[in-house]
């Protein structure tokens, strides 16, 4: 998911949004607040302080950075309200990984693990990863490269690319 991106740039303590500013953003748009040379030394500490005072909210404090990355979480009103979407999602996502690992299996001629097969993969640890999966035409390809499968939600249709 692309979220929209707004960017407050603090040149001094004064700029810093307060709570009601932060509380004010929608779901889905990331606030990204940079603190420039003056606010630096203040932004680790404002951080901490928006953990504690934000529990509603994921506040990203870059320990190398000049920013503050901060994004509303889902509501238990929000997962009550789509909860057949996230079970039908869960449930489409089940279908597809047995889909992707049967044809690993093919294509790669493995035994699969009886009961579990998940498990097929367990013996390849990591070197898994550098098999691309690319859904092409209704079907699954592989070939020797890192991992791309990107799954996009159209229309409560899961859509493969």
């Amino acid at each position: 998911m692309n979220l929209k991106e707004k960017i407050i740039t603090v040149n001094k303590v004064g700029e810093i949004p307060r709570l009601h500013e932060i509380k004010s953003i929608p779901r889905g748009l990331k606030l990204k607040i940079i603190f420039e040379e003056n606010t630096k030394s203040k932004r680790e500490e404002i951080g901490r302080k928006w953990k504690i005072e934000l529990p509603k909210y994921s506040i990203g404090i870059h320990t190398n950075g000049i920013e503050i990355n901060i994004l509303k979480l889902i509501t238990d009103k929000e997962i009550e309200e789509h909860q057949d979407f996230f079970e039908a999602s869960a449930m489409e996502y089940g279908v597809l990984s047995k889909k992707l690992i049967q044809q690993f299996i093919e294509k790669f001629k493995v035994q699969p693990h009886e009961g579990f097969p998940l498990k097929t993969l367990n013996p390849y640890g990591k070197k898994i990863m550098n098999k691309l999966a690319k859904w092409v035409n209704g079907g699954i390809t592989f070939t020797d490269s890192i991992v791309d499968l990107q799954i996009k939600r159209q229309d409560n249709t899961l859509k493969y690319h």
